[in-house]
């Protein structure tokens, strides 16, 4: 049976019970089977060990046993079925949907400010917070875009349209600022986001869908 590795993907602040991403390398031939895990349960194939090989990864890769590697599995399947419970409990009417804020003060130039809870992504993890912020299905579409509050030059950069999971409801101005300032979304949510392993859901029942349309528009 061919050798297989496991490593936890950490970035500052990660530990190898809680990381980043998990990633194994099984020893074929001629060249390694590079692999990492996603929501759908499965391994898919991956160039973060590629990366790493030649010192292209800000992340660390830390070998892990295979038992250390099963608990952090077990422990994401426990954390997605309470997602998708909470999913279709919402589309039954059992519970709200949360509303993301996109920043949660004006500052005293009267630009946004993010509060200090919200830790500041590194650029490994804009790109997957932003990727599951655009890729969530669209609940509300906007026409047009509104100015970056950060850089003038840029014009009307900022998308409005609205999005759902299921569970969080959000402006997909997040994944902008998230994308081009390293801007979290707030800590729930981007808990919520690190815990499906970054990969948003292609559908989400019209009911749910309806109740979040209402839920931005006051109904």
């Amino acid at each position: 049976m061919p050798e297989v590795t496991y490593f936890a993907r950490l970035d500052a602040g990660d530990t190898v019970e809680r990381p980043r991403s998990l990633v194994r390398r099984t020893a074929t031939e001629p060249l390694p089977t590079d692999e990492v895990y996603q929501r759908d349960g499965r391994w898919h194939p991956t160039g973060l060990l590629a990366a790493d090989d030649i010192g292209d990864l800000d992340e660390q890769l830390v070998p892990i046993s295979a038992q250390q590697a099963q608990a952090v599995i077990d422990r994401w399947q426990r954390s997605w079925r309470a997602a998708d419970e909470r999913g279709a409990a919402a589309a039954r009417g059992d519970t709200g949907l949360r509303l993301a804020q996109v920043f949660d003060r004006p500052g005293p130039d009267g630009r946004p400010v993010a509060d200090p809870a919200r830790p500041a992504l590194s650029r490994a993890e804009r790109g997957a917070v932003a990727a599951y912020l655009r890729r969530a299905p669209v609940v509300l579409r906007a026409n047009g875009s509104d100015p970056d509050p950060f850089d003038a030059e840029r014009g009307a950069a900022v998308p409005l349209h609205v999005r759902t999971d299921g569970v969080w409801v959000w402006s997909e101005a997040l994944a902008y600022f998230a994308a081009e300032y390293g801007i979290a979304p707030e800590p729930d949510l981007l808990a919520h986001i690190r815990s499906a392993n970054y990969a948003a859901p292609r559908e989400v029942a019209g009911a749910v869908l309806d109740r979040a349309a209402d839920l931005v528009l006051g109904r």
